[in-house]
């Protein structure tokens, strides 16, 4: 992107919103510094993609106006991070344009890869704790998928409290390969594995009911009228 070349000076959130769109590479702001990280590869897409659907579907079943979107612009204190996923309340997602502010986010959810793992793990919950979001899910591809799902508001000393969820816990009545009964994801069908045996999605089971935990927070919420 040949226009950061030429800037001079701490960067500005104006700066940045009016920078061109590049789909090679994320670019964020923290503390008037850019953070850029590359495109991300096909198991990072195929993780949001599954849990975008899931969220989707708990929305709907449950007839709550929220929205789900991957990769947009969220504006808080220290700047502009792009989350993987964002749930947003859906009154303010209309009226959005090309950023949503952090008050209207109900969750964060961002997928750990090579080039964002520290940031993912340690710099992101502490900005978007300070913005006032109370959830975030990180989920983790490596070694073996996993979702941990964090409390921002119940860590110490400003460290999110987590639950870590292992894939496809539930069993089902049908044998598997051995004879032994077979496991089976939590939409119904047979768990989706590596070669090396494991799970290869996060809980839909968990990621469903953490959903509707937000959205029944989400009614309850006052809601500041829009400006």
């Amino acid at each position: 992107m040949s226009c950061l070349r030429g800037h001079v000076g701490p960067w500005t959130l104006a700066d940045v919103l009016a920078l061109p769109e590049d789909p090679a590479q994320r670019v964020e702001l923290v503390g008037g510094q850019l953070m850029m990280s590359p495109a991300h590869g096909l198991p990072h897409q195929r993780a949001s993609h599954r849990l975008h659907n899931l969220l989707d579907q708990a929305a709907e079943s449950a007839g709550v106006d929220v929205e789900v979107f991957e990769a947009i612009n969220i504006i808080v204190p220290d700047g502009l991070l792009i989350p993987g996923l964002v749930l947003v309340d859906a009154a303010a997602a209309e009226q959005a344009t090309v950023a949503v502010p952090a008050h209207d986010v109900l969750l964060v959810v961002e997928i750990a890869s090579p080039s964002t793992r520290v940031t993912d793990r340690k710099l992101k919950p502490s900005l978007y704790a300070a913005a006032g979001i109370r959830h975030y899910w990180r989920i983790e591809l490596d070694p073996a998928p996993r979702l941990l799902a964090g409390d921002l508001h119940a860590g110490a000393s400003g460290v999110p409290a987590q639950r870590s969820v292992r894939p496809c816990r539930r069993r089902s009545s049908s044998p598997g390969p051995s004879g032994s009964p077979g496991r089976r994801s939590a939409t119904g069908g047979p768990c989706r594995r590596s070669r090396s045996g494991r799970s290869r999605i996060p809980d839909a089971e968990y990621a469903y009911a953490q959903h509707r935990s937000h959205i029944a927070a989400h009614r309850r919420r006052p809601h500041a009228p829009h400006r």
